[in-house]
């Protein structure tokens, strides 16, 4: 799907309302013909913007932008965050009413003291800002759906003029990239292992190590740097061939491009810098935190001793060692003395199954926070919520690709 972007048509009265008005105003695009933009809600106090929400995986986009604050924020630990992950899930799965469930998940974090004031702030402006870019890009105009409260939680407010131009100033960065990079939900890789090769070996584990399907949104939480950053000084390794970008991961292929062949007269010159090949200057501090470089002991439960084979094939060369279990009544105990970083869980197995075995897990001292991520063939909803209500912290489908688990292995370990 190839949209231009129209944020230079875009006003600022989209981030803006009258001055009493406090409550939440819903866009639907007009253009949307089935193919699921989703619905963006801005939620306004007293006519100024405090927080922005679109309902395309809100938490992915929680998830990922807690990540890149727990490197500046200690005590947002592992735990902590599969415990607001899991607030998260509950609200999302609740009737919250008009008010979008990542907003109340953002004041109930602050309630309860998992983040200080001033990193909530920080956390809304992060996900304010990604939400608003992907507004400000479709084409076409709006239907609005305005309703409003007496009352709304608030984590900030913006000026709705101040934010526009700094939002268009960055979507213009974006387009500046094109016709290389057009998204940056795109997902950057070695071409080929004799392209990779024209990089210093340095150079080529260094990029090895990030490079497993992430895209620069992700990448920047990883990393805990900007994710336009990220795509500048990869953007002359994509140019030269060295790198190529594989399309959005669905549903994220949904949303407009940033990159518009009709807008490319109108962009401001790219800023990119000429970065030679070695990377010497422009890439030198691109690469894992010291967290990546940490081994990782995964445990892999199935009753299938060629599904087990597989898995340690997969996963195997990414700093991960892998423990393989193939008795399901034996398991408890083995995991205990592992103390595994993650577990991957197979439902269906004789004796004890995996949603029996991830309930003892949960009730384990020892392994009580530790990720548990179901393998299974099952996909249909039932199934999903009983992996929920057996403590699952999330759900991987088979048949999948060796990026689709890397990045769900990644996703709960860095």
């Amino acid at each position: 799907m190839n949209r231009p972007p129209v944020c230079t048509e875009v006003s600022a009265h989209l981030l803006n309302a009258e001055v009493s008005f406090t409550g939440v105003v819903r866009y639907f695009s007009a253009l949307d013909k089935g193919e699921g933009l989703g619905t963006w809600s801005l939620v306004f106090h007293q006519g100024r913007l405090g927080f922005a929400h679109h309902s395309l995986e809100p938490l992915e986009r929680l998830d990922r932008h807690l990540r890149r604050l727990s490197h500046q924020v200690f005590s947002l630990t592992r735990q902590n965050c599969l415990r607001i992950h899991r607030q998260v899930e509950a609200l999302l799965a609740q009737e919250t009413g008009p008010l979008p469930a990542d907003l109340l998940g953002l004041s109930w974090m602050v309630t309860e003291q998992l983040l200080p004031w001033e990193a909530a702030r920080r956390l809304n402006a992060w996900i304010g800002e990604e939400v608003l870019q992907n507004l400000l890009l479709v084409p076409g105009g709006f239907q609005q759906e305005i309703i409003p409260l007496d009352n709304v939680p608030t984590l900030g407010q913006w000026d709705g003029g101040s934010l526009l131009d700094l939002i268009q100033k960055r979507l213009r960065a974006w387009q500046s990239l094109g016709p290389e990079i057009t998204s940056p939900y795109q997902r950057p890789y070695f071409a080929s292992r004799a392209q990779a090769e024209r990089l210093p070996a340095e150079q080529q584990e260094r990029l090895g190590r990030l490079l497993k399907g992430f895209s620069f949104r992700q990448l920047s939480a990883l990393l805990d740097q900007d994710d336009l950053q990220i795509a500048r000084r990869l953007h002359p390794l994509v140019k030269a061939g060295i790198l190529v970008l594989r399309d959005p991961q669905p549903p994220f292929d949904r949303l407009p491009k940033t990159y518009s062949a009709k807008l490319e007269t109108e962009s401001q010159p790219s800023e990119t810098p000429t970065v030679p090949l070695h990377l010497a200057n422009g890439l030198a501090d691109l690469g894992p935190s010291p967290q990546a470089s940490k081994t990782w002991i995964v445990a892999c439960i199935d009753d299938s001793e060629a599904m087990l084979s597989e898995l340690q094939r997969l996963l195997e060369g990414h700093n991960l060692v892998i423990h393989t279990i193939s008795d399901s009544l034996k398991a408890l105990m083995k995991l205990t003395t592992l103390k595994p970083d993650l577990i991957l869980l197979d439902v269906g197995m004789p004796n004890v199954d995996g949603y029996q075995l991830c309930s003892l897990i949960r009730k384990s001292s020892v392994l009580k926070d530790v990720p548990v991520v179901m393998v299974t063939g099952h996909k249909g909803l039932i199934d999903r919520v009983k992996a929920r209500l057996a403590g699952a912290t999330d759900y991987l489908t088979k048949p999948f690709r060796q990026e689709e688990l890397l990045q769900m292995v990644f996703r709960y370990l860095s």
